[in-house]
């Protein structure tokens, strides 16, 4: 809008000019999710140090890492439970296609089965 200084319509609430305008403008966490059943607990401590380093790089953080789980409803059998969050959605996929993280991902392949997924956090004060 006309006659703003510029530092404030930089700010992203303050720039969108529309609901799907704010919501592109706000960045919201994105969270790996990971069951992973290994047969080689040993050697899957060598892919624990490596994938961690990484993570750290593209600013995700560990929010469950195995413990103690239930199942309450469903079908699921889950083996290891493992929880990432990172800033973005973007950063997420940064990670796991990235060159850094790729020589953890496949050792991690070798040695387990896994399901993961990656999915965007909710904003609840976003329009």
């Amino acid at each position: 809008m006309a006659g703003r200084p510029a530092a404030i319509e930089a700010l992203p609430w303050v720039r969108a000019e529309s609901k799907d305008d704010h919501q592109k403008a706000v960045k919201m966490s994105a969270y790996v999710i990971v069951n992973v059943d290994t047969k080689h607990p040993q050697e899957y401590e060598r892919y624990k140090e490596m994938a961690q380093k990484t993570v750290a790089q593209y600013g995700g953080r560990y929010l469950v890492r195995g413990g103690q789980m239930n199942v309450l409803e469903g079908l699921w059998e889950p083996t290891r439970i493992v929880i990432l969050e990172f800033p973005s959605y973007e950063k997420a996929h940064e990670w796991w296609h990235s060159t850094e993280y790729a020589p953890a991902k496949q050792l991690r392949q070798r040695l387990s089965a896994t399901d993961l997924l990656i999915v965007e956090g909710y904003n609840p004060t976003s329009p």
